[in-house]
Order: C-alpha cells, then sequence, then structure tokens
C-alpha cells in the first residue's frame, strides 16, 4: 500500500530534527490523512474497488481515479455491459446508453501519489503543528473541526462531486 506522507517526510517538512515528537506528529500524521480521504471521498491507493454507479445515457463516474481496467460492469440482474472507454480520470461510458445503478468493478487510484496531494497533506499537518490553541485530540474529528481556515483548494482537485 502507498503511504501518502511519511513521518520523515513531516519531519523534514516541518524541520525537525529530533525524535521527542515522533509519537504526536504520527498521530497528527494519521488524522490528517484520515481527514484528506474523508473530506476529498476516496482512498488513492491503488487496488481493486467495486462501486455502485449511477450511470446516465451509458456514462457513469466512479471515485477512484485515475482508472486502471474496469473488470466488469453489472446491474442488479446479473446483466453485464461493456465498457466502449474510460476516461483518464473517472468516467466510464458503455456501448450501449444505459440508465441506473450498477455495480461497476475495477482497479483504480494511485501507485505513487502525486506530489501536489503529498503537499496538501504536509501543509495541513503544518497548519494544526503550528495552530496556536494547538491540537486538542488526534482523531479524525478533533481534526476536522480545525480545518474551517485552512485552504482546502489543493484538495479540491481530488475531491469527489457527486450531482
Amino acid at each position: 500500500m502507498t503511504k501518502m506522507v511519511t513521518l520523515t517526510e513531516l519531519k523534514n517538512h516541518l524541520a525537525i530534527q529530533d525524535d521527542r515528537h515522533d509519537l504526536r506528529l504520527s498521530a497528527l500524521l494519521r488524522g490528517a490523512i484520515a481527514f484528506v480521504k474523508s473530506y476529498c471521498g476516496r482512498q488513492f491507493t491503488y487496488t481493486t474497488y467495486t462501486e455502485e454507479v449511477e450511470f446516465i445515457n451509458g456514462t457513469g463516474f466512479v471515485n477512484e481515479s485515475p482508472i486502471g481496467t474496469v473488470s466488469s460492469v453489472v446491474d442488479k440482474y446479473g446483466e453485464t455491459y461493456e465498457v466502449l472507454y474510460t476516461s483518464n480520470l473517472c468516467m466510464v461510458k458503455l456501448h450501449t446508453r444505459k440508465t441506473g445503478t450498477l455495480t461497476v468493478n475495477y482497479t483504480g487510484g494511485y501507485s505513487s501519489i502525486p506530489e501536489d496531494l503529498k503537499l496538501a497533506v504536509l501543509q495541513y499537518c503544518e497548519y494544526m503543528w503550528n495552530k496556536p490553541v494547538g491540537v486538542h485530540g488526534t482523531g479524525e474529528a478533533e481534526l476536522r473541526t480545525y480545518y474551517e481556515d485552512f485552504d482546502t483548494s489543493l484538495l479540491d482537485m481530488y475531491r469527489v462531486v457527486k450531482i
């Protein structure tokens, strides 16, 4: 599994050279990664996914891009649909103009995390590390309450938006 950001990368980003804050930094990093995944609605890891996808006129959008391969598209009755093509991002286009919810099995995500996404995680950790009131908790819920002032524009590029 690809790690989004390592403790060493975080310590280098924050210019921390000793080990006395490692436990706190590790907890901060885990919480920040959980927040990023939750905020973006994605896992980012390159693996196999099964998703219920709403198709309209034969076009649907999966969560984990970029798409590697689509192994199957099946409706609730077991009927399979042939994929015409996929976009580099998240679009699956079928040969037929099917409308409805279909189960899509595919590989997707990143085998190597993009540098701008790593930077967003590092910047969020830096924001939380330097926050005057400090980090009161290490869980995702505690961290989420502090992100309101954080600039999420880098993360917004990776966010799944369902219409």
